[in-house]
């Protein structure tokens, strides 16, 4: 029994792509699979900064003022927190969500999401 290597799936995988995406052509099923890769994965690029952090060791105690907040912004604070959640939440499960239609359209070559 031969040996399948991981370069024999992973070219495989591309020419399947390569002939879905462009035989025959068509700019709507390029662009949509394209954005919905775009999106799903990412431009690729990260948000680190390459930036060093120079900790001064000016005269400073180093110690911080505590923070003084009114009994009106708690709630709405905790009600941006929340909210803030929900929107991650909802991102996540959208953005999974096309990951598997956009592995469902290369599978099964249909050109609908």
């Amino acid at each position: 029994m031969p040996a399948i290597s991981a370069v024999d799936a992973i070219s495989a995988a591309v020419q399947r792509t390569r002939e879905f995406l462009f035989k025959p052509f068509s700019w709507g099923t390029y662009l949509k699979l394209g954005l919905v890769a775009i999106v799903t994965e990412g431009l690729g690029g990260n948000l680190n900064s390459s930036q060093h952090n120079n900790h001064s060791t000016g005269g400073g105690s180093g110690i911080a003022a505590p923070l003084h907040f009114n009994a009106e912004w708690i709630a709405p604070i905790v009600f941006a927190g929340l909210l803030a959640i929900l929107i991650s939440l909802l991102v996540v499960y959208l953005i999974t969500r096309l990951r598997f239609a956009f592995f469902y359209c290369l599978v099964t070559k249909t050109k609908l999401m």
